[in-house]
């Protein structure tokens, strides 16, 4: 069974959708944009609400939702950054991510473990990094694997 939850409208935005999670529940629908813009949309609220917040200059490449901790988000950007932030902290004028990781090139996308301890990131500094994800919730580097992400086909 499909049901329509949410209808996105280009003559009110004039950005396209670059990726999409959800929470554990099925209830939430998260996006980013090809303008730096991330919303969130509540399924049970009208079809065309959602919030919007800006969190990149540039294009959002991908976002990931945090499983086991669903107040936690992980972006990566064109803007060469893979950003962590708190969800419940997000404010429609000026986010501010919890941790900022800086990249030579750019940030093509970045996901949480299954089970919430660990970020996977990859880069067109051809790169494939692993952060563990402390109690303190800060991204702590663990592994840098070499790999070419210039292949034209996708990494993760």
């Amino acid at each position: 069974k499909f049901v329509e939850a949410f209808v996105y409208s280009e003559s009110r935005h004039n950005y396209f959708l670059s990726s999409m999670d959800m929470d554990p529940n099925g209830q939430i629908i998260y996006l980013s944009t090809n303008h730096g813009i991330f919303g969130i949309k509540d399924t049970r609220e009208p079809i065309e609400t959602f919030t919007e917040y800006k969190l990149h200059e540039h294009k959002i490449g991908c976002i990931s939702i945090n499983k086991i901790h669903p107040q936690y988000l992980v972006t990566s950007s064109l803007d060469r950054t893979m950003c962590l932030w708190d969800i419940r902290k997000l404010d429609p004028k000026k986010s501010t991510e919890i941790q900022k990781i800086q990249y030579s090139n750019a940030v093509t996308s970045a996901y949480w473990s299954p089970n919430g301890n660990q970020v996977v990131s990859s880069s067109f500094d051809d790169t494939v990094k692993v952060y563990d994800f402390d109690e303190q919730s800060n991204l702590k580097a663990r592994h840098q694997i070499p790999h070419n992400n210039r292949t034209g086909r996708q990494v993760l």
